[in-house]
């Protein structure tokens, strides 16, 4: 049975529905990558990654200066 993948952005909401593993860590890393760099409706806000509807990576959004990409993800 093929995995379900989607990408949740806090300020967002879904950004990617039903994609591939691949198209789901693209979204994810894009993300968070302007989570982090705190630009526009994406600033800030955390990002999840479903995988078959349980939580499979997530980063927690952090408006601090200095964040890291590596700060809060799991």
């Amino acid at each position: 049975m093929k995995s379900s993948h989607m990408v949740t952005v806090g300020n967002v909401g879904k950004v990617t529905n039903n994609e591939t593993y691949a198209e789901a860590e693209r979204a994810f890393r894009e993300y968070r990558h302007l989570s982090v760099i705190n630009y526009g409706r994406v600033a800030g806000e955390s990002v999840t990654w479903w995988r078959d509807g349980e939580i499979y990576k997530e980063y927690i959004g952090n408006l601090e200066k200095g964040a890291s990409e590596n700060d809060h993800t799991y």
